[in-house]
């Protein structure tokens, strides 16, 4: 199965220096979270160190079972350590590739580079100016800009974009996802393979649907405002959550194609997309400043109603 937010055009970008031999020893991966970052370095690691003479990774040699059962001695991770990457793990990492490995490519990943202190930044940079030639980076970022330029300048970039809603939705049904849930997940994941096959998996995310969609089958009209909020209430805490259910379903009915249940809702009850779009935003700025969860759904409510009028 292909590896979740990884095209077909971003396999081939990967793995074409793989199947050329040409090793590029520095590569920055930039995209939004679940685009599939994460795998596309593990698959061109197992591609680096695959045995066969056919196209790689086989998936079958010692080396590509050794990677898809999460074992292999020429796959390093760094991840940050609290709110960051701090040196002593650059340095630790550095101390360890030192040593040659009898054969092979031994490859880095390092998620979250931008976490990565000034200080670990510049112990990288040493390295990356004289690469070993067994050794092999890959720095995984959503935000590449938060790398010094020295770094960014010694690898070679692959951007990762978010995927369409279809090729979410589709990643979601060959998992055996019914379509319904399917369509739900994938409006509300934005592009993210990952994200969605997490919310898949989140029963907490599910339920909180059900509950934001039973409220707004309440909100016939104006008056039933103060009732809708009572629903929302209990919601509070979950206040971004709801406001990206909403934004979802507004995209939805700006495409006007309401495929979700609460977007159907919506649209039943008379809502434009983009003045419903105009409301979220405007909580959405109102949750940025701290304003409390269950201000802000209440807040909402009304101007759904005052933008609908408008």
């Amino acid at each position: 199965m292909p590896q979740p937010g990884l095209s077909a055009f971003l396999r081939t970008q990967l793995l074409r220096p793989v199947q050329t031999g040409r090793i590029i020893h520095a590569q920055l991966f930039t995209g939004p979270e679940g685009t599939g970052k994460h795998e596309a370095a593990r698959l061109a690691a197992q591609a680096l160190n695959c045995l066969a003479t056919g196209d790689k990774p086989c998936n079958k040699c010692q080396s590509c079972l050794a990677f898809k059962d999460g074992v292999s001695t020429m796959l390093s991770v760094i991840s940050p350590s609290g709110a960051s990457i701090k040196i002593g793990q650059i340095r630790d990492m550095i101390s360890d590739i030192a040593l040659r490995p009898d054969h092979g490519v031994r490859c880095v990943v390092i998620e979250n580079a931008d976490k990565m202190t000034e200080a670990a930044q510049n112990a990288l940079l040493k390295t990356l100016e004289d690469t070993p030639t067994y050794a092999v980076f890959f720095l995984l970022t959503s935000l590449p800009e938060a790398l010094l330029p020295t770094i960014r300048s010694r690898c070679v970039t692959l951007r990762f974009p978010p995927q369409g809603e279809k090729a979410v939705c589709s990643a979601l049904k060959e998992r055996g996802v019914p379509e319904e849930r399917a369509n739900t997940i994938a409006s509300v994941s934005f592009g993210s393979v990952g994200k969605a096959l997490r919310l898949n998996e989140d029963k907490e995310f599910l339920t909180l649907y059900d509950d934001t969609l039973a409220a707004f089958r309440m909100l016939e009209s104006k008056n039933d405002i103060p009732r809708t909020a009572s629903a929302l209430l209990p919601l509070k805490d979950n206040c971004a959550q709801v406001l990206e259910m909403l934004e979802a379903a507004a995209v939805e009915l700006m495409r006007g194609t309401p495929k979700t249940p609460l977007a159907a809702v919506l649209g039943q009850r008379g809502f434009d997309g983009a003045r419903l779009m105009k409301a979220v935003v405007k909580a959405s700025r109102m949750r940025s400043a701290h304003v409390a969860g269950h201000y802000v759904l209440e807040t909402l409510l009304f101007d759904v109603f005052e933008v609908n009028d408008a």
